[in-house]
């Protein structure tokens, strides 16, 4: 039986599941992925729409049979898991994963005026997790024990001091490119090190606020090796050969050059003068 408390004017329920008219068993899978005690409920998504998932989809009833058997492998619960959630989101398991239906819905919500991310369906690695923890809650109301007993740190959960906790995701929040991110907010020229890029060793970018990269003390700045060789009128003016370094001021060779010889008693070639411009 399930009892639901009234409210105001809406009376108290008792329901017995001897009222359901599709296999009673079922209704074990349908509370605990829909959340209960000891599993968490999607944002936004009740018992009742979970219950007229099933209801729609008559095929869903042969597949939850994987979450009555206590042989069943992670494998095969993360995938009828996430095939459930598909259709309780609006997909199709012919054609849809939870990651493309999540970003097929994000698409469509972020074009509205209001967008709560919250709604979105989980990732596949987060209904993974919640899916072994239906299945492990599943098993336990139907009595498994001893060989078959499923240990929580076996099935979504981890072992901490304080007890046992959802293991929720695997992972990162975002792809690290996007996670080391970083921009400022300084409106005094990024000069000094609060400036929140300038901290991290990194040089503004076009995500900075005000600066945007390219008003301030910590923007990229051009290569100052680089010589522009060309004039005003667009000719190429060719660059002045390098002065020897035996050169002097006036820009011709010393005296002494001249009477140099090779040690055989001929004169060494002499070289080409340039003058300084």
């Amino acid at each position: 039986y399930f009892h639901k408390s009234g409210k105001g004017n809406t009376p108290t329920v008792l329901y017995s599941s001897h009222s359901f008219k599709h296999e009673p068993q079922d209704i074990l899978f349908l509370h605990a992925v829909s959340g209960c005690d000891t599993t968490s409920a999607p944002f936004g998504i009740g018992k009742k729409k979970v219950i007229q998932t099933y209801l729609r989809n008559p095929g869903l009833s042969n597949m939850l049979e994987i979450f009555k058997d206590p042989e069943a492998s992670p494998t095969q619960i993360a995938q009828v898991g996430e095939m459930f959630l598909v259709n309780l989101y609006g997909g199709t398991i012919e054609q849809d994963n939870l990651d493309d239906l999540r970003y097929r819905i994000f698409t469509t919500a972020v074009a509205k005026p209001k967008c709560h991310l919250a709604r979105l369906p989980p990732t596949r690695d987060a209904a993974k997790y919640h899916s072994f923890r239906t299945y492990q809650q599943v098993q336990t109301w139907m009595g498994s024990h001893g060989v078959n007993e499923k240990l929580p740190s076996a099935w979504g959960w981890k072992m901490t001091k304080r007890g046992v906790v959802p293991i929720t995701t695997t992972m990162d929040a975002a792809p690290e490119q996007l996670l080391h991110i970083i921009s400022c907010k300084c409106t005094t020229g990024c000069a000094t090190a609060g400036c929140s890029c300038r901290k991290a060793g990194l040089l503004c970018s076009a995500v900075c606020k005000y600066c945007v990269g390219t008003a301030c003390d910590n923007c990229p700045q051009p290569d100052t090796n680089e010589l522009d060789t060309d004039d005003e009128s667009g000719d190429h003016i060719p660059p002045s050969p390098a002065a020897d370094s035996s050169m002097n001021p006036t820009g011709r060779e010393d005296e002494d050059d001249d009477d140099d010889d090779d040690g055989h008693g001929t004169a060494a070639p002499k070289r080409s003068k340039f003058l300084i411009h």
